[in-house]
């Protein structure tokens, strides 16, 4: 089946939380895999927490456009900020952890949604930062 689903948040972790219901919905709607659902979940989760959390400066509200969409080409994840310009792709690895009580929360989700989609493309367009992950 194919699909598509567009949908603004604000810039708050609360609504990142809400929204989840419909990324659930549209997977489940469009016929994805358990594991196609998980991976879009899980890279729709971490990608606009980081946003949220680590974009903006200001106390000001800012929208985060959100697109889901399934075609004959894939399962495709786009969000589009104007925060600070952030390419995930560069993200650097987590060191490895030889000893839990040391390990310092963060930096683990941004790269396992690397290691794990199909794609992640990112661009810087007119003061907006776009990302779209392929699953």
């Amino acid at each position: 089946m194919s699909g598509r689903l567009e949908f603004n948040l604000r810039n708050c972790l609360r609504e990142v939380s809400g929204s989840l219901l419909f990324v659930h919905r549209f997977a489940e709607e469009s016929g994805l895999s358990e594991r196609q659902a998980y991976l879009l979940n899980l890279a729709y989760e971490e990608l606009a927490t980081n946003i949220v959390k680590y974009g903006f400066d200001d106390a000001s509200e800012h929208r985060i456009k959100v697109s889901l969409e399934n075609n004959a080409e894939g399962v495709f994840l786009t969000l589009r900020d104007d925060g600070h310009e952030f390419d995930p792709r560069n993200a650097p690895a987590p060191e490895p952890v030889t000893d839990l009580a040391l390990c310092e929360v963060g930096g683990v989700g941004l790269h396992l949604v690397k290691k794990m989609v199909h794609s992640m493309d990112y661009s810087r367009e007119n003061g907006w930062n776009i990302v779209r992950v392929q699953i």
